[in-house]
This record gives C-alpha cells, structure tokens and sequence, in this order.
C-alpha cells in the first residue's frame, strides 16, 4: 500500500432485518490497490456543482421537552467500570439493552471504497448515483448519512436534480460515521 494519507469515501450498507445469514469471518489479507480495484469498483460520474446554488437557511428550532429514558445509560455503564467484573464493551452494552425493541437482526455489508477526495462533489454524486441503484435493485427507500459538510453538498445535488431523478428519492441523515 501506498505511502501517505489515504482519501477516500467508505461505504456500508445495513439492512434490518437480516438479509443473508452471516458469512464466516474473512481472514486479514495483504493485497494490493491494484487488486481491490479488480474486485469491485463504483463508477465516478464527474459532477460540478451549479452556481446558482440555493443557500442553506435554517428553520427556527422548536424546543420540545421530553424525557429520555436511556439518558443515564452511559452513567450506568461507566459505573459498571468500577465493579471489576466481567462486562460487555460499551456498544454490546447498548445491544444487551435494547434487544426486543427492534426485532430481528441486520446485516452489515462492507460496499467499496471510492479514491476520490470525500468533499469532492464528484464523489458525493457517485456515491448517491450507486446507493440509488443497488436501492432500487431491492425495492427500499435509500437512505444515506453524511456529516455536515458533506450532507450540504450532498442535499445540493439533489436539489439540482429533476423531478424524476432517483436521487430524489435518497433520504439524507445528518451525523458522524467515521470510525
């Protein structure tokens, strides 16, 4: 592999309930750019941002008050530290609590990777372009989460598109996905 900052954009996708049964782990390989590119690729679609972009505005935020019964989960868990006894990991935690309130398992697939620049538009468009495809290939609503930058210039390329576009359909989420 390459010296230097890798760029890119990673991709999942997450299906509940579980799609496949779960495939036996995949043993860590050595393998080469090269040979990740044979495999499976997106195809990158250039995409230049319109200049006559509308602005982002926000709306008014209408404070609602109610309460959150998992409020005080992480309190619990950290306070599980300090009984030194056996005790999942704090995700396996949030599993063990919520089980039952979603039925059924998900699945988690690894999709590829694009070697662009993440910010670049052309990425974001490519991304949403595949995500849309393999969507409609299954018959659900596609839905993509992006983090603040991205999910403005993501929402712009929708707006841009027209009315029968299936990106229209994308359904964007605002948050944090990077590990």
């Amino acid at each position: 592999m390459a010296q230097g900052t890798f760029h890119g954009l990673g991709t999942i996708a997450v299906v509940t309930p579980l799609s496949q049964k779960p495939c036996k782990p995949i043993p860590r390989a050595h393998v080469t750019t090269e040979e990740i590119a044979k495999v499976g690729g997106i195809n990158i679609e250039f995409f230049k941002i319109p200049p006559a972009t509308t602005p982002l505005t926000y709306l008014p935020i209408i404070h609602v008050s109610i309460e959150d019964p998992t409020s005080q989960l992480d309190i619990l868990w950290k306070t599980s530290l300090l009984l030194h006894i056996p005790r999942p990991a704090w995700s396996g935690m949030m599993q063990m609590l919520h089980h039952g309130q979603y039925p059924g398992q998900s699945s988690v697939t690894f999709l590829p990777m694009i070697d662009l620049d993440p910010s670049d538009p052309s990425c974001i468009y490519s991304t949403m372009k595949f995500v849309s495809s393999r969507a409609k290939q299954q018959n659900v609503t596609p839905i993509l989460t992006f983090d603040q930058p991205l999910y403005w210039k993501a929402m712009t390329i929708i707006q841009s598109q027209p009315v029968c576009s299936d990106l229209k359909r994308v359904v964007l989420r605002l948050g944090g996905c990077h590990i």
